[in-house]
């Protein structure tokens, strides 16, 4: 059981690299994130937690903005895609890593 576990998350980080780079090729994130994105970021990598409501309680933004961060958050391959009921996965552990994507963005 836990190998298959382990081989679904593999598996689904794979895909959202695949889908990042893809994204990067069609889309120049860096120019059209939220000034606040850095500071989303770090806050989710550090808390393990990438949910709108989240954002919009923690930094006292409206819905609307906090939405447009998740969704910069999941294009750039730091959180995963909406698994509804469980919440969004939060690919990257470590804050180096973090802050080596965020100067890759120029962020």
């Amino acid at each position: 059981m836990r190998k298959t576990k382990t081989k679904s998350m593999t598996e689904t980080i794979n895909q959202h690299i695949i889908m990042t780079e893809t994204v990067n090729q069609h889309y120049d994130v860096s120019h059209s994130l939220d000034p606040m994105f850095a500071d989303a970021a770090r806050l989710v990598v550090e808390t393990q937690c990438g949910s709108a409501s989240w954002l919009q309680r923690q930094f006292e933004i409206g819905f609307n903005r906090a939405n447009r961060l998740v969704e910069q958050l999941e294009a750039v391959g730091i959180i995963g895609a909406d698994r509804k009921a469980k919440g969004r996965e939060v690919l990257i552990q470590d804050s180096n890593i973090l802050e080596q994507k965020l100067q890759e963005l120029g962020v």
